[in-house]
């Protein structure tokens, strides 16, 4: 009986440590499988990377909107040559800064924005219904604001570190100082002479990644826009006076 006893308990002690063992076992995998798998979590990463290019394209496309609608109101409301002048450079540069990114865009399958966003909806009514001085001076503060935000994200894109709300900065970067008498300084002579390696880059879109293709259009449109900043600026403080 002790004999037996004891092929008992060695029997019982086997058993148990089999079962302890595929416990554990069991235990070890059910934690692996709680955890996200090595490659989803790289086509997680790839997802959000390029949703930022996609991000930067429809909100540049709808601020390039806003200044057009904004410019038009004052070709036709400004009382001041000069501010109906600015709103003239405000169609013809961001017409063309947009129709640029629009290729871009369509190499990337993109659909940009194609109307304006809540702010510059209300901005637009409530320009719309002014005249003479008050309307340039509500239009040019508006300017100066649209364009020190539009410069900071196109400059976060380009990867430069040039103050948006510099002066100095706008001046350097446009090559010259404007003068409130003079005419505006046309941006689009710029653009003309930068446009051919734009339309070149937006034409092997389909060649290039998403990321250089639309941070290569912001590192061209960043100067141009800092001389609108500027010129704003001069005419804001201009018809201050």
């Amino acid at each position: 009986m002790n004999r037996m006893h004891r092929g008992a308990l060695i029997t019982a002690f086997a058993t148990s440590l089999s079962t302890g063992a595929l416990v554990s076992a069991a235990q070890q995998t059910g934690q692996a499988g709680q955890g996200t798998p090595p490659a989803a979590q790289s086509d997680a990463s790839t997802g959000q990377s390029a949703s930022g290019p996609a991000g930067f394209v429809n909100e540049m496309t709808a601020a390039g909107l806003a200044e057009i609608t904004l410019g038009e109101l004052a070709t036709k409301r400004a009382s001041n040559d000069e501010v109906k002048a600015f709103g003239q450079m405000m169609v013809k540069d961001h017409t063309l800064a947009n129709n640029e990114l629009g290729q871009i865009a369509s190499g990337m399958q993109i659909q940009p924005s194609a109307q304006l966003d809540q702010k510059h909806r209300e901005l637009a009514d409530r320009l719309a219904k002014l005249s003479g001085d008050e309307f340039d001076r509500e239009f040019m503060t508006a300017m100066v604001e649209d364009h020190q935000l539009v410069i900071s994200r196109l400059q976060a894109r380009a990867g430069t570190s040039t103050s948006a709300t510099s002066p100095d900065a706008a001046h350097d970067a446009a090559g010259h100082t404007a003068s409130p008498a003079a005419q505006p300084p046309s941006a689009t002579g710029t653009a003309g002479a930068a446009g051919a390696s734009t339309t070149s880059a937006a034409g092997t879109a389909g060649t290039m990644s998403p990321e250089a293709g639309v941070t290569g259009w912001a590192v061209k449109t960043l100067p141009i826009v800092q001389q609108h900043l500027q010129r704003a600026r001069d005419l804001q403080q201009k018809i201050a006076k």
